[in-house]
C-alpha cells in the first residue's frame, strides 16, 4: 500500500478569504467522505452477513478486539487522522519551521549580545 502524499499536486481551490476557513471546509468534506464510505461498507457487510448468520447484530455488539486487533486498529486510526488532518499538518509544519528559524536567530543574537 503506498502512502498518501501530504500535498496536492495542483493548487487548492479557495472559496473564502481566510485560508483557515478553507482548510476547515476541506477537513470537513474529507471527514464526510471517509465516514460515508465506512457507513456504506458496514451496511453492505452487515446485510450480507445477517442473511447468512441470523443474530449477527448481537454478536457484533458483544465483540471485543484482541490485543493484536487493537494494535492494528490503533495504527489504522493514526493513518486516518493523518489523512483527515493533512491540511492542518502542512500549515503547522511550515509555521513550526519558521518559528524554529526565528528562535535560532533570537538565541544567536542574545548570545552575541552577552559576549
Amino acid at each position: 500500500m503506498s502512502k498518501m502524499p501530504l500535498t496536492a499536486r495542483g493548487r487548492r481551490p479557495a472559496f473564502f478569504e481566510d485560508k483557515a476557513i478553507d482548510s476547515m471546509v476541506t477537513i470537513m468534506l474529507e471527514l464526510m467522505t471517509e465516514l460515508w464510505v465506512s457507513k456504506e461498507r458496514q451496511h453492505a457487510l452487515e446485510a450480507v452477513l445477517e442473511a447468512q448468520m441470523p443474530g449477527l447484530a448481537d454478536k457484533l455488539e458483544a465483540w471485543q478486539p484482541s490485543d493484536e486487533a487493537r494494535a492494528e486498529l490503533d495504527a489504522q486510526r493514526q493513518q486516518y487522522l493523518s489523512t483527515v488532518l493533512r491540511t492542518l499538518e502542512a500549515n503547522f509544519a511550515a509555521r513550526a519551521e519558521i518559528q524554529a528559524e526565528q528562535d535560532e536567530f533570537s538565541e544567536k543574537t542574545i548570545a552575541e549580545g552577552n559576549s
